[in-house]
């Protein structure tokens, strides 16, 4: 049977477009999403804070020719970026279809002030059989932007199908903003059609890996919010925390009390944000940096400090040990005070604010 390829040249007009936000103040962030064409382009986000997408008309297998079951021309979902200080373009793509590549193909761009950056063009099932089912691997893409810093550029997906009934859809999986993580590379898709003109440069992982997910309820309850816990203090050590602020109001003072029991795993979480910190300050590549500026706000949101590090057998586990900012007049020894209520700063240089039961 012969089929005719015909070429079709249309404007590509906008259907739907969404508003998102996806980044920190200063990194890449999406302003953005539109499709056109056809109609057949959609794009949500995804339980796992990222988004997906799918590009081209896919319900029907190929029984025939049919032309009210294949769309012609060109359906595209375009994704606006501003790069601000820059970052990764992460994503996962398939492909399927029941036709061959010289009638429906799949092109993906970067859009950029300097002109189109091509990620794979006239990607499709190699050869000229149409009808049978045919699909691509999964294929992880990693775009650096950093080249784009302070720039708009816009990714376009396209799935080109000929109105013959023999349908064509790519999939989007994950499409995030961010640095490389352990499972995003990126890979170069083999020539199925015509050759990939532009593969996506390569992006390294982070040598430091993210928090680990706090699971535990009290470990939980601290990191929403919950500081103070003078309830699961020993009797000792209650009695001793009662006797300094009296003491120290008595001179005309002022103690406030910024942490007391802490569960084991919350003094865990502690411990792994301060050696993450600690591996991060000085760290300078880029695969790293929007890992680093994460860790850093959480490091400082705890009031942790460089030159203490969280002891994993720590004091505060065992209702030993209080953190608290205290204020004396002048000439009034805020360490005898304690002392006199059994209690002591192990490290007054190091770490001020830190006493525990001494009996």
């Amino acid at each position: 049977m012969f089929r005719r390829i015909v070429v079709f040249a249309s404007a590509l007009l906008p259907l739907a477009s969404v508003t998102l936000a996806q980044s920190t103040s200063g990194s890449a962030v999406i302003t953005g999403v539109s499709t056109a064409g056809n109609g057949y382009a959609t794009f949500a986000a995804n339980s796992s804070g990222g988004y997906d997408g799918d590009v081209g008309r896919w319900d029907t297998p190929y029984t025939g020719h049919d032309s009210s079951l294949e769309p012609s021309g060109t359906d595209t979902l375009y994704v606006d970026i501003d790069v601000n200080s820059g970052g990764t373009l992460l994503f996962d793509y398939s492909f399927e279809t029941y036709d061959a590549g010289i009638y429906d193909w799949l092109d993906i761009s970067l859009e950029t002030p300097g002109g189109p950056q091509w990620v794979v063009q006239n990607y499709g099932k190699p050869g000229s059989l149409y009808g049978t089912y045919w699909s691509s691997p999964p294929i992880s893409i990693a775009l650096p932007l950093d080249s784009y810093a302070n720039q708009h550029v816009r990714l376009a997906v396209s799935v080109r199908q000929d109105g013959y009934g023999d349908q064509t859809v790519t999939h989007v999986r994950n499409l995030t903003l961010g640095d490389c993580s352990s499972s995003s590379t990126s890979t170069t898709p083999s020539m199925m059609h015509t050759a990939v003109l532009a593969a996506a440069p390569a992006c390294k992982p982070c040598s430091v890996q993210p928090l680990a997910q706090i699971t535990d309820p009290d470990a939980l309850a601290f990191e929403n919010g919950k500081k103070v816990d003078l309830d699961h203090l020993t009797t000792e050590m209650m009695a001793s925390v009662d006797c300094f602020i009296e003491s120290v109001t008595g001179e005309g003072g002022t103690i406030s009390i910024t942490s007391a029991w802490r569960p084991v795993a919350y003094q865990e979480h502690l411990r792994e944000t301060w050696d993450k910190w600690d591996a991060l300050k000085s760290n300078t590549s880029a695969e790293c940096q929007k890992l680093k500026q994460t860790i850093g706000a959480h490091f400082a949101s705890h009031g942790l400090l460089l030159s203490q590090q969280p002891s994993i057998n720590s004091k505060h586990t065992d209702g030993l040990a209080i953190d608290a900012n205290v204020a004396l007049p002048a000439g009034v020894d805020g360490d005898a005070l304690a002392g006199l209520c059994s209690l002591s700063r192990p490290k007054p240089k190091n770490d001020p604010v830190h006493y525990t039961f001494t009996p």
